[in-house]
């Protein structure tokens, strides 16, 4: 189980996440982005409408994750997580696939606010 630091909701970890991280702080982040991918944006229903291609879907998909990375890292440095936490799960978020570059700057910043 995960806590969400934007909603307070636990959720289950995805059984997937869990073979991909060996790292539970990133494993942690990787299901922050999907929880919030579906509990906070209307992306299943966007996906419902169809893509006219599977690119297009991956680079929508990727759009929607870096806007959630950078939202859920916000979220974390206002979260009751003491500061070490804080620290180690910012840290997780820079193993994950596809942080583009504003994502990656934020994760760099949220590091230099935790030292």
């Amino acid at each position: 189980m995960f806590a969400c630091p934007l909603c307070g909701s636990t959720f289950v970890a995805s059984d997937y996440l869990r073979t991909v991280f060996v790292d539970t702080w990133s494993e942690w982040a990787a299901n922050l982005v999907t929880h919030y991918r579906h509990a906070h944006t209307d992306y299943d229903a966007v996906c419902q409408s169809g893509f006219e291609s599977d690119a297009e879907h991956a680079a929508f998909k990727r759009r929607v994750n870096n806007g959630a990375k950078r939202e859920i890292l916000r979220g974390i440095l206002s979260s009751k997580l003491d500061q070490a936490e804080q620290r180690r799960l910012i840290a997780g978020f820079a193993a994950l696939e596809h942080n583009d570059e504003v994502t990656v700057h934020a994760i760099t910043r949220g590091l230099q606010v935790q030292r």
